[in-house]
């Protein structure tokens, strides 16, 4: 039911990111298909003039700039695709959106099945469900295939067979681990910082099966590498160089407005996150885990806040909200499941929940009403464009997820003239 929901807020959404970063992944599928490389030479020139910075010159042969994970992973449904007809140059934001759904409803499902590890169904329905519905999973990982998307997933994946594993008397599942750890890392280079927090948990218990899962990895990066070198001639895709989230001139700025800011701040459209802490109480007996569980709930993403805090353009373009937080939702919900309230058996903690269920209501509000549903939540990046203007970013008199029609007739005759690509957008 939780999926189904998860599939009905999808299609009858209002928002849609498929023309930003996410166009042209799926045209790199097709190019597999059909020429057996992910060089895009073969597509007209004037198409790929349109991708503009999607597209990167090397060599003299024309490469799309975002991850390949997804772009490779996609290669079964464009097949099937192509095979009904559906070219992904004219059809790309209908298949991307089929694959959206599929991948969200995987999501809620994996959310849902790691929250039963830990609290009784009604419980673990509950928690997955605000967690989809009121994080980025819903007003990011919903209106496109962002690189986020199966990144995260396979993400969650990985977290849960460990801690699956953490609890039995025998690994079984190092191999997958591996095998997740590495493709959630080729979706998102951001999500190599969650190998040595989680092969590190999985090593206090099985040590064996630890260094099995690292040498999985190791071996599809060696593989990884050795592709690249032959492909573009150097160690790795310009994407996945350490050297692309360093540079940013004010860390300390980015820091906060990646947590605070009206715009993009991870606690002020998830104020849940914090108010779930309120219901905190001893740690209930099945939550067993050794104490390194903490590297996957605070320190992993701690240290990936702090990394794409230094990215120059930390905001993320036309993003709405915490895009750049997404990554690291898996430990967060590992983290709001050690403080989830099961019991209510004191005037404190029905204050906290309350508390809680505001806080919850607000954050559903925000990324799946405000996120799915108002174009003008889109309208707000364009108008001015905030890539030339980011001290909007920390504009509380027009914060983003507040956004309407008069309140961004407002700002435009406030801040400026429309942008070029204004009038292209519709409600």
């Amino acid at each position: 039911m939780l999926s189904l929901l998860v599939a009905v807020a999808i299609v009858t959404s209002k928002v849609r990111y498929t023309g930003s970063d996410p166009r042209g992944s799926l045209v790199v599928a097709e190019s597999v298909l059909r020429n057996g490389t992910i060089k895009l030479d073969q597509y007209d020139a004037n198409y790929l003039k349109d991708l503009g910075t999607r597209i990167y010159q090397n060599a003299g042969h024309s490469y799309y700039l975002f991850p390949l994970g997804t772009s490779v992973l996609s290669i079964p449904a464009v097949a099937a695709a192509n095979a009904i007809g559906i070219e992904m140059v004219q059809s790309e934001h209908r298949v991307q959106m089929i694959l959206t759904i599929l991948t969200a409803m995987l999501m809620i499902a994996m959310l849902y099945r790691l929250a039963r590890q830990f609290l009784e169904p009604g419980n673990a329905a509950l928690a997955a469900g605000l967690f989809w519905f009121g994080t980025s999973l819903a007003s990011t990982g919903a209106t496109a295939l962002w690189s986020h998307n199966l990144a995260t997933l396979f993400g969650l994946i990985a977290l849960d067979l460990a801690i699956r594993d953490s609890k039995a008397e025998h690994s079984r599942s190092w191999a997958r681990i591996g095998l997740c750890l590495f493709l959630a890392y080729f979706c998102r280079p951001t999500l190599s910082l969650l190998s040595p927090f989680l092969l590190l948990f999985l090593f206090a218990r099985h040590r064996l099966a630890a260094v099995k899962a690292g040498l999985v990895l190791a071996a599809l990066l060696g593989g990884f590498v050795a592709f690249s070198q032959h492909e573009f001639g150097q160690v790795l895709p310009s994407y996945y160089l350490p050297s692309r989230v360093s540079g940013a001139s004010d860390v300390t700025t980015a820091l906060y407005g990646n947590l605070f800011s009206p715009a993009r701040g991870l606690l002020v459209f998830s104020p849940f996150l914090v108010a779930v802490w309120l219901c905190a109480r001893r740690a209930p007996e099945t939550f067993r885990l050794n104490p390194l569980w903490w590297g996957l709930g605070l320190a992993w993403p701690v240290l990936h806040l702090i990394v794409i805090s230094r990215f120059p353009h930390w905001w993320a373009g036309w993003s709405y909200g915490p895009r750049l937080l997404m990554d690291v939702l898996p430990g967060l919900f590992l983290l709001t499941l050690r403080a989830w309230p099961t019991a209510l058996d004191t005037r404190r903690l029905r204050i906290a929940a309350a508390v809680l269920a505001v806080t919850a209501v607000f954050s559903v509000f925000v990324h799946t009403c405000q996120g799915l549903y108002n174009g003008y939540s889109l309208l707000w990046n364009a108008e001015p464009p905030i890539d030339q203007n980011p001290q909007n970013l920390f504009d509380w008199k027009y914060p983003q997820f507040l956004h309407t029609r008069t309140r961004h007739q407002e700002r435009v005759r406030e801040y400026g003239p429309k942008s070029e690509v204004s009038s292209q957008l519709k409600d």
